[in-house]
């Protein structure tokens, strides 16, 4: 597949409509104010004047120009900068022509020469917007978000997408499986050299075993028992091989075979409920441990429940 390959990003009627009614209404102010400011030298008048012409402008720079699969992103093309959606992460790329109705704007541009921005609705919930067309409409699921944009072709679009998609998680996965093979293989010979040094020390005497000692940390504070193990994801809509570690200086480690490492910074809120970070954004979990090696975490106010369960060593990513 050659890449970088390009969409166009073409207004539909509601966009040009909008954005023609929108237009007018701010110049017809702007004129207004700005001559209100000539005949009476009022300040507030040639304020508001340059607000008008500020918002036409802000919302001139947001536009979208189009779209450009690349090896490593998505990128939107704005008037003279752009934004990048990358591939990592991205579980699912689907075309739905009524992702956008009847949505309500959180945050950003409605309808000035773009639908940019945070937007909610029943159908998808609260997904961010670079679209010109809803009816072209083309939804980018992330595991923690949703993005709609809306190319020319959207067929055309999700098939190129899908399959720039799918070779990087095959060139990411296999990068990843010859690097675990290689860390599998130094930890396999430190147990070969600790069991060897073992066994010479089996004819010192019988001792008596203590029993392991509780997870701590370093101060001294007790921590639940899922701590320390490595966890395996057994939900679907997780990336293949995803794995969560916590670690009893308080880092979380989580990764699988398609993505990079995260570590991020964890906490016990309770007996019930942890809290970690990831971008700086604070995030509360459920936890609870049916049996001791299944664990199932449930972000609070979200219905995201996972499922994990404790891994069997050795173990290996999955082909891809």
């Amino acid at each position: 597949m050659s890449l970088p390959i390009e969409f166009g990003a073409p207004w539909g009627r509601t966009l040009k409509t909008a954005s023609l009614v929108f237009s007018l209404l701010l110049a017809v102010g702007a004129v207004a104010a700005w001559y209100g400011w000539r005949a009476h030298g009022a300040g507030e008048a040639l304020l508001i004047a340059c607000l008008l012409v500020a918002t036409w402008v802000g919302a001139a720079l947001c536009t979208v120009n189009g779209y450009v699969l690349t090896d490593d992103a998505i990128v939107v093309k704005r008037l003279g900068w752009t934004t990048r959606l990358p591939w990592q992460g991205l579980v699912s790329i689907a075309g739905d022509n009524e992702a956008m109705t009847r949505s309500l704007r959180l945050f950003g541009n409605g309808g000035l020469l773009s639908f940019t921005g945070i937007f909610w609705n029943r159908k998808i919930g609260r997904y961010r917007a670079f679209a010109t067309d809803p009816s072209r409409a083309v939804i980018l699921t992330y595991a923690n978000r949703k993005v709609v944009i809306t190319p020319d072709d959207p067929q055309r679009f999700i098939m190129q997408a899908r399959t720039a998609l799918t070779h990087r998680q095959r060139v990411v996965g296999n990068a990843f499986v010859r690097s675990r093979w290689r860390n599998t293989m130094r930890r396999m010979t430190g147990y070969v050299v600790t069991a060897l040094l073992l066994l010479a020390g089996c004819g010192q005497g019988p001792s008596t075993a203590a029993p392991p000692p509780r997870t701590t940390t370093a101060d001294g504070e007790s921590l639940p028992p899922f701590v320390g193990r490595v966890w395996l994801s057994v939900t679907r809509r997780d990336p293949p091989g995803t794995i969560i570690v916590f670690l009893p200086d308080k880092t979380m480690l989580r990764s699988s075979c398609v993505e990079g490492h995260r570590v991020v910074e964890w906490g016990v809120i309770s007996d019930t409920r942890i809290r970690w970070r990831e971008e700086a954004i604070p995030i509360e979990a459920e936890v609870s441990q049916p049996t001791p090696n299944e664990l199932n975490l449930k972000v609070v106010g979200t219905d995201q429940a996972s499922t994990y369960v404790a891994i069997s060593v050795p173990y290996k990513c999955p082909t891809i």
